[in-house]
């Protein structure tokens, strides 16, 4: 009888001894990622990070947002909400949003969200997929797709394929739409940018291949587009400080590297690989850029973690252990010498140094 008892037990030892031992494991990850702070989240928990200027902006999954100085993180942040869709922050303390109910008119607003600075529809029956701000926060760019059918009669047709991109100016005064390829059936895309002057725009996706495509906003068509032949899916894209560069990451473990100038894939950086469940494969969240251009930042989920690389070289800088279960966003500090990162479900933003 006591036998059969500690049969019934081990089961139960086994599951605490992983336990704790993945406790000591992510205790000595948090220790070597150089931890400096941690701030609070949002609430709902911050969705994107961005830092533009001296500031750090935190957008939360219901809209609400605080803002850092960057150089005394410990002050208390100022805080505001916005009644959106969806709103990305930019340059210049403002916000770029889709109000709810009206999802083809844009709002510029200041970053406390109660002054109107200009308004801009985006086109009749037109709902926006996609809102991303260039790296520098002047330009966004959207991806547009038809409103949804709600009467029987209009549906059919590839009508509900068509994605259309448009480049926005930094004043709302005006949108530019580029003619881009009908989005087939069995294509579809996961990511857009434009370059910090607002001339190109990019849109990555996923097909039978992962591919990437690149416009112009001056002649307002595809420029040249590729195709990954080794993954199948292509899940977000950012420009290079100058607009030369394309960083397009894969949902598993690597980050490639474009020549716009020389349409060509130039270069792959690769992060570690390790085991995951069946059902909850590697895949990388989010992607950023530092502020000098020299710095490209990759998380990894479901074993949160931040690769660094050195652009130019390829180089791994540093990997960072997170020490929370998925990273959705990251952003550099203004000198490039620390990085925020964030997870959704009421999280801190955690703040770590990198070892340059």
């Amino acid at each position: 009888m006591a036998r059969q008892n500690n049969k019934k037990k081990s089961p139960m030892a086994l599951f605490l001894l992983a336990f704790a031992a993945i406790a000591i494991l992510m205790f000595i990850v948090n220790y070597r990622s150089v931890l400096v702070q941690k701030l609070p989240s949002p609430e709902g928990g911050a969705e994107k990070l961005s830092t533009y200027g001296e500031k750090l902006i935190a957008i939360s999954v219901n809209n609400e947002i605080h803002s850092w100085v960057w150089d005394d993180l410990s002050e208390r942040p100022q805080i505001s909400s916005v009644k959106a869709q969806k709103v990305v922050a930019m340059s210049s303390d403002r916000l770029l949003c889709i109000l709810p109910g009206a999802n083809n008119l844009l709002i510029l607003s200041n970053l406390k969200g109660d002054k109107e600075l200009g308004r801009l529809p985006l086109g009749m029956n037109k709902e926006c997929k996609f809102l991303q701000a260039s790296p520098n926060g002047k330009f966004a760019a959207a991806a547009l797709a038809p409103a949804p059918v709600f009467r029987q009669e209009d549906a059919g047709g590839d009508s509900d394929k068509k994605v259309q991109l448009v480049i926005i100016d930094p004043d709302l005064t005006s949108i530019r739409p580029i003619e881009t390829k009908t989005m087939e059936e069995g294509l579809k895309l996961n990511d857009v940018g434009v370059s910090n002057d607002g001339s190109l725009i990019a849109a990555v996706g996923r097909g039978d291949k992962g591919w990437l495509f690149v416009a112009g906003a001056n002649d307002k068509q595809l420029l040249w587009e590729h195709y990954i032949e080794d993954c199948n899916e292509l899940n977000k894209v950012v420009f290079s400080l100058d607009g030369q560069t394309i960083y397009a990451s894969e949902s598993g473990r690597y980050v490639y590297i474009f020549d716009i100038v020389a349409k060509k894939l130039v270069k792959r950086l690769e992060m570690d690989k390790y085991k995951t469940p069946p059902n909850n494969p590697q895949t990388i969240s989010c992607i950023a850029l530092s502020p000098d251009g020299r710095l490209l930042a990759a998380a990894s989920s479901p074993n949160s973690r931040v690769w660094i690389w050195d652009v130019k070289t390829g180089e791994k800088i540093v990997t960072i252990g997170t020490g929370q279960f998925s990273t959705c966003s990251i952003a550099f500090s203004p000198d490039s010498f620390l990085l925020a990162g964030t997870s959704l479900g009421n999280k801190p933003v955690k703040i770590w140094r990198i070892s340059k």
